[in-house]
């Protein structure tokens, strides 16, 4: 049975889970849900019975549920990887991968659906001190962490312009990033989020969440 996936484009938690699951060979059946028409309410949605606010993305793997972005790419690769890399068993690497999904939760996430200027300013020292010796944000390994942080990045730019000169190793790991097969879902979302939510509303209307 195919693993469903109860999401949303414009949401970058939903892009995250799709790129985990490309690049781990892991077929996702896409159920689209419209959070904003209000679609999370409709019984459909309500069926699946695990997100407590409503909010996607929620994964179905065989009745299996879960709900947040990254415990679901957690599952993803600690199930369906032989390897690992992604979400490494190694105790120190996973805690360091771990940090910075809690960044992106806690305090990158939060500066996407708030635009303030000058929290998205120390979001961004905080992503170039990341990559200071290092090619993505947890060491030299690409994680679910550098996934996580490039979907919501990729939205956040679209409402703050990000001068690159300023930051050049977020320009060289976001040049890494967008080698990977990933690319074409994540801007096709982010152009649809760009397109719905203009900076006051955003600014006016917070979701609040650490998912959509």
């Amino acid at each position: 049975m195919a693993i469903k996936l109860f999401m949303t484009v414009v949401c970058p938690g939903s892009r995250a889970i799709l790129a985990c699951a490309r690049l781990l060979n892991v077929e996702v059946e896409m159920m689209m849900v419209d959070i904003v028409n209000g679609e999370v309410t409709t019984q459909e949605f309500i069926a699946v019975k695990v997100s407590p606010h409503y909010t996607v993305p929620v994964l179905d793997d065989d009745g299996f549920l879960l709900y947040d972005s990254n415990s679901i790419m957690a599952y993803l690769v600690t199930k369906y990887s032989e390897s690992r890399s992604m979400y490494p068993d190694n105790v120190y690497e996973r805690a360091m991968v771990d940090q910075k999904l809690f960044f992106e939760s806690g305090f990158l996430f939060a500066t996407h659906v708030r635009v303030a200027v000058s929290i998205m300013i120390e979001a961004f020292n905080t992503i170039e001190g990341f990559l200071e010796n290092h090619l993505f944000v947890a060491g030299n390994r690409m994680t679910i962490a550098d996934i996580s942080i490039y979907t919501t990045l990729s939205n956040v730019m679209t409402y703050e312009q990000l001068n690159l000169d300023e930051y050049p190793n977020i320009a060289s790991w976001l040049e890494r990033m967008d080698d990977l097969p990933i690319r074409e879902e994540n801007d096709e979302g982010r152009e649809i989020s760009t397109s719905l939510f203009s900076y006051e509303y955003i600014s006016d209307n917070s979701f609040g969440s650490s998912d959509w």
